[in-house]
């Protein structure tokens, strides 16, 4: 069943490619598509093959498998700030940084509103039930 629930929205994606493509004019504050426009260069000099994976089609979760299907709620702080959520719900939608799908994700996050001293707020997405579910390679800082 979840084999079918992922072909059958996969489709949605790869039939709507040109959602996730930004305005890449030389004027766009947005930097989303950039290096996808300079494949060739990468190519050029010898950028790792997962590097050129990775501008080609973007960078996929490494997962171990796969998160059970949930819907959370919002926390209490969007919640308690509305109309800046939907504000950047807005602006991230302009920007494609996101995406408004016709059906509901296997993982629906919450999200939250996180503001710092000066007043400035900025919206979270709690990936925490995902995390779970992805590879983690450990390694050390050496001096």
């Amino acid at each position: 069943m979840l084999c079918e629930y992922f072909d059958e929205h996969e489709l949605f994606f790869e039939t709507n490619e040109n959602c996730f493509s930004p305005d890449l004019s030389e004027s766009s504050p947005n930097v989303k598509g950039r290096l996808k426009n300079s494949i060739q260069f990468w190519q050029q000099i010898g950028a790792n093959p997962e590097i050129i994976d990775v501008l080609k089609h973007g960078y996929k979760l490494p997962l171990i498998d796969t998160p059970e299907r949930s819907f959370s709620n919002n926390n209490k702080s969007a919640i308690d700030n509305l109309e800046f959520v939907e504000n950047s719900i807005a602006e991230l939608l302009l920007k494609k940084c996101i995406i408004e799908t016709p059906f509901m994700p296997h993982v629906v996050n919450p999200l939250s509103v996180s503001e710092n001293n000066e007043g400035e707020k900025r919206l979270i997405l709690d990936l925490r039930k995902v995390n779970l579910h992805i590879f983690k390679e450990s390694f050390s800082f050496e001096d």
